[in-house]
Order: C-alpha cells, then sequence, then structure tokens
C-alpha cells in the first residue's frame, strides 16, 4: 500500500497550495486530489493553514468548523459544506457527552444529513439529558486549583442526587482523564445507572477505553474502542484504536484504519502523518545522529527535576554525545547536583555556573554561544524538567536522515502523569501572515488537546 505525499508551497503571508500529489492511498486518486485540489486550495487563507496544523482537539476543529460552515450559510459556498460538516462531527467525536456539540451537529444534520444512522438517537438524548445548574462557581474553583481529592468527592456527591444528568457523568470523563484519574473513571462508570448507560450505549465503552489508554493498558482500550466503533464506526474513535494497535505492535492493522480515514476524510493530516510513518518505516527507525553535537540544558532552581533528567539523558543511549549544563543562578542544591553528575560523567559534562537568573532565551544564546557547541553539526535543546524515552537519540537520529533538508526537529510532549495529556501545543513553525496575538489566541494549549 502506498501513502498520499503532498507537495505545498507555503509563502510567507500567502496561502498554502497544493502543487502536487505524489502517490495514492490504494490508487485513490480522485479522492483525495478532489479534496485538496477543489476545497483545500479554496478555502480562505485563516481557515486552510490552521487545518494543516492539526487535525484534533474539540476547540481547534469546533473554530473551523464554526467558520467553515459559515462560508456555507453566509455566502452560499456550498462546496465546503461536507467538509465544515466533517469537522464538527470530529469534534463532537472526541467529546461525546457534550452536549452543545450533540446539539450543533443535529442542527447541522438536519440541513443536510451526514452522521451514522445510529448515532442520530443520541444527538437527541444528550442534550435532553444534560442540565447545566445554575450555579458552578464551586466545581470552577476546585477545578481552577487542582483540588482533585475535593473535586472527586463533589462529583460523586452530584452524580449520586442526579444519576440521569450526564453533566456530572460528562465532567466526571473530563475530570479523570486530564488530572489522572482513570480509576476513578471505571469506577464511576461501573456505577452507572443501567438503564443510563444502555441509552448512551455505546458511549460507556468509548469512555472506558480512554481511561485504560490513560493507564497504558493498550489492549483492553483497544477491545472497547474496537467494541464501541463496531456500533457507531467513528473515525475519531478508529484513529485512537489505531494507536492503541501501534502501542501493541500491530503496524499493519492500525495503517489500515489510518489509512480509511484518511480515505474518508483526507483533511485528517494527524492520521495522514502517522500514516506516512508506518508506511515508510519512521516509526521502528532508530540511528546515529550524524556528526558530532551537543545536548544543552539550562536550569534555575529545580534540583530534584534536573537529577532525573539528567539520568534519563546519561543512563541512557546518547552516543557519546557531550551535555552542557548552563546553571541560571540556582539558590536550591541544584550545584550538589550537578557536582554529582560530574563525578559520574567526567570530561562529557561541562557546567556553566551564572551568578543571576539571564532568563531562557539568553541561556539558550549563551549555550549556542560557547565554541565547543559552535564546533558541531547539531544541538539538542533540553528542558530541565523532562524526561526522554531511551531511544530519543535514535529518533532524532532518523528523522534527521529522512528529513536532511529540515533544520529544527522536534517531538511530542506529554505530561509526565498524564500520557493522553500533550503539552506545548500552542507552538507552531508554519508562518502566519495574522498578529501573532491572534494565532496564540487561536492555539491556547486546550484548543488542541
Amino acid at each position: 500500500m502506498q501513502i498520499i505525499l503532498l507537495r505545498l508551497k507555503i509563502e510567507r503571508g500567502q496561502h498554502p497550495v497544493i502543487l502536487e500529489m505524489g502517490e495514492y492511498v490504494m490508487g485513490a486518486t480522485n479522492i483525495c486530489s478532489n479534496f485538496w485540489n477543489e476545497t483545500f486550495n479554496h478555502l480562505p487563507q485563516n481557515i486552510g493553514r490552521r487545518l494543516l496544523m492539526g487535525s484534533a482537539g474539540l476547540v481547534h476543529l469546533g473554530e473551523l468548523a464554526e467558520e467553515t460552515l459559515a462560508l456555507v450559510a453566509e455566502k452560499g459556498q456550498r462546496q465546503f459544506l461536507t467538509l465544515g460538516s466533517q469537522l464538527l462531527l470530529a469534534a463532537y467525536e472526541s467529546d461525546p457527552l457534550n452536549a452543545s456539540f450533540a446539539a450543533q451537529v443535529e442542527v447541522v444534520e438536519k440541513v443536510s444529513p451526514f452522521v451514522p444512522v445510529h448515532l442520530r438517537p443520541l444527538l437527541k438524548i444528550i442534550p435532553a439529558s444534560c442540565r447545566e445548574p445554575e450555579n458552578l462557581s464551586y466545581l470552577m474553583r476546585l477545578l481552577e486549583r487542582r483540588e482533585s481529592s475535593k473535586t472527586i468527592s463533589y462529583l460523586e456527591t452530584q452524580i449520586e442526587r442526579e444519576p440521569e444528568n450526564i453533566f456530572w457523568l460528562h465532567h466526571a470523563a473530563a475530570f479523570g482523564i486530564m488530572e489522572n484519574c482513570p480509576e476513578w473513571l471505571l469506577d464511576i462508570l461501573d456505577r452507572l445507572d443501567s438503564a443510563l448507560a444502555a441509552r448512551l450505549a455505546p458511549l460507556p465503552d468509548y469512555i472506558r477505553a480512554s481511561a485504560f489508554y490513560a493507564l497504558e493498558r493498550w489492549e483492553e482500550a483497544e477491545r472497547l474502542y474496537a467494541q464501541a466503533a463496531e456500533t457507531l464506526p467513528l473515525l475519531t474513535w478508529q484513529e485512537q484504536r489505531a494507536q492503541c494497535l501501534i502501542k501493541l505492535g500491530e503496524k499493519d492493522q492500525a495503517a489500515a484504519l489510518l489509512r480509511k480515514a484518511v480515505l474518508a476524510q483526507p483533511w485528517r493530516v494527524n492520521s495522514l502523518l502517522r500514516l506516512s510513518d508506518l508506511e515508510t518505516g519512521l516509526t521502528e527507525a532508530r540511528c546515529r545522529p550524524e556528526g558530532k553535537g551537543a545536548i544543552l540544558f539550562y536550569t534555575w532552581n529545580k534540583a530534584p527535576h534536573l537529577d532525573q533528567a539528567l539520568a534519563a539523558v546519561c543512563e541512557n543511549e546518547r552516543y557519546d554525545t557531550e551535555i552542557f549544563v548552563l546553571d541560571n543562578g540556582s539558590t536550591d542544591n541544584t550545584p550538589q547536583v550537578l557536582d554529582a553528575w560530574k563525578e559520574r560523567m567526567g570530561e562529557a559534562l561541562h557546567i556553566i555556573t551564572l551568578p543571576v537568573n539571564v532568563g531562557a532565551p539568553a541561556a539558550r544564546n549563551w549555550l549556542a554561544s560557547l565554541p565547543e557547541v559552535r564546533q558541531g553539526d547539531w544541538l539538542a535543546y533540553m528542558d530541565d524538567d523532562a524526561i526522554v524515552p531511551d531511544d530519543w537519540l535514535g529518533r532524532f537520529g532518523a528523522a534527521m536522515r529522512a528529513y536532511p533538508k529540515a533544520g529544527i526537529y522536534g517531538c511530542k510532549i506529554v505530561d509526565m502523569h498524564t500520557s493522553m495529556t500533550m503539552q506545548s501545543t500552542d507552538f507552531h513553525l508554519l508562518p502566519c501572515k495574522e498578529e501573532a496575538s491572534q494565532i496564540q489566541e487561536k492555539f491556547k494549549v486546550s484548543a488542541m488537546q
């Protein structure tokens, strides 16, 4: 099987244009090229750019859907109706207990039917079963302060008082995943009223699957995602099942699911990129980065975290790469941590100590200006609280070999305790005409989750 290869022309301040299609999934030339040539290339710049940045996230997809459907409603550009409907459905699929999005999908469905037949009853049941309380100030305060035990107690009380009100189940599901309480969420689902669970089927299975995913219990998560998707064949659920299959080493099955998603909805760039890695072998590729490099840390008053971060780098394969740490005027026991690592690493570890905190940009520039670093072929900036996997440098080496013309390489950063929560999703390298403040407003971390 072959994948879709796109060549983009992106000029500063201009709309990205698809110049050509290289190869096609299963020979489906017309399906994919029609979208990129006839739909994407005619989208307004602001929508097209953000669509390329990612095809995941409730807020992100919801905003794109709203703006795309506005082209249909306000300007009569009906060629964008399918895309707008798909984006709205994808936003809902990522948060299927969301009553607001369920109601929006139903409105569009009445104008132009597009959802799976088994989903239509749920689009009515969810808004009808959701009653938002007038005063949520206490819950919001608990969430803002991240008081987990009090939040759990409060949500359990409300679920007991109003077992038929899925507003509380919705919040419990979000809290259980985002705040690393998946075991508690599974317990809530086990105690769910049987009649309500039957009406909401297969949503409880989908939520259970997400909880098992958070627990990294891939087999159980994959089985439940498959079970939920058997009733409701939603592409987002199939994508999540594919991630489980990748973890389980079932690359061919995962690729088949991702290929199906891309064929049906070519704008799913996350699936397209994952499929590309699977088909080209990049998912498994590891190799030593070419040339001489340097691993650069800067730190300030994070001694325990720095100790763990250095352990992750120093105790795994680093291909004899030297490490440079700039102590940004720390007043805790960072010097003692660095001295201990210096004894272990010897000449491979270089320590620079400053009397004051010069800030992150200056610290990075300081490190990059060191003669030993400047003589190298590449450098890797590391945060002092980031724990890298064993094969991180081999993965970067493979990326460098696969894309030798790139100047910057990055990775997905996930929360230490909740692997389903990504960090730094508000930063993008794609040049944009809009002011930075506007882009930052569009891409808060929550928008891409």
